[in-house]
């Protein structure tokens, strides 16, 4: 049985020189209490997008307008057999970080949608 380890990401079919640890939540709903008068009453869905966030290395030739500007992308994070996952319409959400100890660059993407491939 495969065991995810690390995982290869893509931005429009280019492999990104992912550090590992990245981080994936699949979004849906997520549901929330609700309550008073000293009890729970029920819950309410919300829906909750998915996102990637990932350290990239820092190197030359790391195109990093285009991640910059990253947006209506395909990002497909795989981790093995039967741990394929591909965000649909991504986006960028946050400014690149620099961070110099490690040398690596931080990249938070979210989505429209993500599945299971």
């Amino acid at each position: 049985m495969s065991i995810l380890g690390e995982a290869k990401i893509r931005t429009n079919g280019k492999e990104l020189r992912s550090m590992g640890g990245a981080e994936l939540s699949l979004g849906g709903m997520t549901r929330e209490v609700v309550k008073g008068s000293g009890r729970v009453h029920g819950f309410r869905e919300v829906y909750t997008e998915p996102t990637l966030s990932l350290k990239i290395a820092a190197h030359a030739d790391t195109d990093w307008n285009e991640l910059q500007n990253l947006k209506d992308a395909t990002v497909d994070f795989d981790g093995g057999p039967g741990l394929r996952f591909l965000l649909n319409r991504a986006f960028r959400t946050e400014t690149i970080n620099v961070t110099e100890s490690d040398g690596s660059f931080s990249l938070n993407i979210s989505a429209f949608t993500a599945e299971q491939v």
